[in-house]
């Protein structure tokens, strides 16, 4: 298999979360943010990403208090989360 395979798969994954939204009526009802990628180094020595991206958030404001979580749970893995006014229960 090679890296180009594997991004093809990971799109039809995504496209089907991205059905799944649909199929129940969920999409507005569900927040989600998605980059999954390979990194790959240039010849130059920079980092570039093959990545498959989505979204589903309907204001900058939660777009603003999701990234903050992220890198809130990055930067102190097993802490409270908060985020902001949203409840969050993780499994």
């Amino acid at each position: 298999m090679t890296k180009s395979d594997f991004l093809i798969e990971l799109t039809e994954i995504a496209s089907q979360i991205d059905d799944l939204f649909e199929r129940y009526g969920k999409r507005e009802e569900i927040i989600s943010i998605m980059l999954t990628g390979t990194v790959e180094v240039s010849e130059e020595g920079e980092k570039h990403i093959r990545a498959v991206y989505g979204y589903n958030i309907f204001s900058e404001e939660e777009l603003d208090e999701i990234l903050a979580f992220i890198k809130d749970t990055y930067s102190n893995p097993g802490s409270q989360t908060d985020l902001g006014d949203f409840d969050v229960f993780l499994n």
